[in-house]
């Protein structure tokens, strides 16, 4: 598999995922960029990921945290593990709105990218929620992300991220479908993005409710 190079992301503390389909749009035909919230590491004392502030170069191994996660997602034989189930759900979302195959999957996922807006991760033991702050410092890194990654639609997996994002600098849409429906796009000199919000996938997330939002919003990105 070819994936982006690393060094293009030499700010961020994690290294996104690009599926090796992702410039050309995948699937779809459009660039589309998953925005998760958090990481959890597997250690109860973890002194790189788990520590606000460390610097990319003290990270190591810990950077391809979020790659080695979708790989592992899409290794058949590694196994099942309940958070599975939150990445099986978006696949089913992105295909339409049914249960996917392994191959299925990985199309999917070698045509989008994946980047999880916290950049430091949450440790195994005392779940703990992030801080302001967490948030706050991770913005900056997201933009870097943004700015290399230029993806034409952002789908953002739930409020706690979407309300991280800053207030100002968005064009709201309406995707004329009813409902509460939050999708704006977002412009700044270096980007021009169709962000929307939708149910974190590790939810009971709804394909009747979420699969028509989510085809008009890749129409209009």
């Amino acid at each position: 598999m070819k994936h982006m190079n690393r060094s293009k992301f030499n700010e961020v503390i994690f290294i996104p995922w690009v599926g090796e389909n992702y410039e050309e749009g995948g699937l779809w035909h459009k660039r589309i960029l998953a925005l998760g919230d958090s990481h959890y590491c597997e250690s109860n004392d973890c002194k790189t990921c788990g520590v606000l502030g460390s610097t990319p170069k003290e990270m190591g191994d810990c950077r391809n945290f979020t790659c080695d996660t979708v790989r592992s997602f899409l290794d058949v034989n590694s196994g099942f593990g309940g958070w599975k189930n939150t990445f099986k759900r978006f696949s089913g979302l992105l295909a339409g709105g049914h249960k996917t195959t392994d191959e299925e999957d990985s199309k999917i996922w070698e045509g989008i990218a994946f980047y999880n807006f916290v950049q430091t991760a949450i440790l195994q033991g005392p779940r703990t929620a992030y801080t302001e702050e967490a948030y706050n410092k991770s913005l900056p890194l997201f933009w870097s992300v943004i700015d290399q990654l230029n993806p034409q639609l952002v789908l953002v997996w739930g409020a706690r991220v979407w309300d991280a994002l800053p207030p100002d600098g968005w064009t709201w849409i309406d995707l004329e479908i009813e409902g509460d429906i939050a999708a704006g796009k977002y412009t700044n000199k270096n980007t021009a993005a169709l962000f929307l919000l939708i149910c974190h996938p590790s939810a009971a997330l709804s394909y009747e409710k979420w699969t028509p939002i989510v085809k008009r919003a890749i129409e209009l990105a």
